[in-house]
């Protein structure tokens, strides 16, 4: 559910308020982030400061490649999808590598 809800909300719901008053990089870099941003705000109270700073770099590349999906495509459907395969792939790495 967490991919679903992200996406509408950054991809479909920002995106499409902030496209038509920016250009497309800017945009794609804005809701880019703020999505790391929130993950950031997220994470602090678990993780040292430092280790949260190197933690989001992913998360805004990952912002970066869902809002350009979104900006090619004109859907949030791929990005969906995409941050799906995402999120399953760190559980993966979470049950076989961390625990």
């Amino acid at each position: 559910a967490n991919p679903i809800l992200e996406e509408f909300y950054w991809r479909g719901y920002m995106f499409t308020k902030l496209r038509p008053q920016m250009s497309a990089n800017f945009t794609i870099l804005t809701t880019a982030a703020f999505y790391t941003l929130y993950h950031l705000i997220t994470i602090i109270p678990i993780f040292s400061l430092t280790f949260s700073l190197v933690a989001v770099i992913p998360v805004f590349a990952a912002g970066l490649f869902w809002a350009l999906i979104r900006e090619k495509t004109g859907s949030i459907t791929a990005a969906i999808i995409s941050h799906m395969l995402s999120d399953f792939g760190i559980i993966c790495v979470y049950w076989f590598i961390v625990r």
